[in-house]
């Protein structure tokens, strides 16, 4: 039986972070941030919007399909650069995090946007391996100060809006792929 540190190596060196949760800029993958991430519970919300219609003569309404809703998610990520090994200082997380998640202005002078590709190991989110989302919200609670005054521990709440699937981009989770192959590996090492 592999021992947890066994476990995590062997992961790390198959490119399998146990306990990351990964956001990344849809356009740039390559911005991305990862954070510490083990909720007690997770809530994601995404409504159908419907149309009342009533035909000329008929006696009862009818609902039409007019589309999805965005949805909320909100999630509460730890920094920490007080563990042994840790390189980063929060600062310099929080400040990739802010230039992650939050819009900024670009060459024109204007703000763009950055939309969010969310994962977290076998996280099934709708249907989809990874959330789409905005971040609407980041408010950050230090928790652990060095003796200078320097933060050593912060929770970020991160709000999202998350934007709900295309029929045409869903992608099929259960019928196999490059996700299966990767959480049918998962198995068999029992990670």
């Amino acid at each position: 039986m592999m021992g947890l540190a066994g476990v995590t190596e062997l992961g790390e060196a198959l490119g399998i972070r146990l306990e990351k949760l990964t956001i990344e800029q849809k356009i740039a993958p390559a911005n991305r941030v990862r954070a510490m991430y083990n909720p007690q519970s997770l809530q994601l919300h995404t409504s159908a919007e419907y149309a009342v219609e009533r035909a000329i003569g008929a006696t009862s309404d009818t609902l039409n399909f007019k589309g999805m809703k965005y949805g909320d998610l909100v999630l509460e990520l730890i920094l920490d650069a007080s563990r042994p090994g840790v390189r980063d200082s929060v600062t310099s997380q929080l400040a990739q995090l802010r230039k992650v998640c939050l819009p900024a202005k670009g060459a024109s002078g204007s703000y763009a946007d950055h939309l969010l590709n969310i994962s977290w190991g076998r996280m099934d989110w709708l249907g989809e391996p990874y959330c789409v989302a905005y971040c609407t919200s980041m408010g950050v609670d230090y928790t652990l100060f060095g003796r200078s005054g320097r933060p050593m521990r912060a929770t970020v709440k991160l709000e999202l809006k998350v934007q709900p699937a295309a029929a045409d981009q869903s992608i099929q989770v259960a019928g196999g792929g490059p996700k299966r192959a990767i959480n049918n590996l998962r198995d068999k090492l029992g990670i």
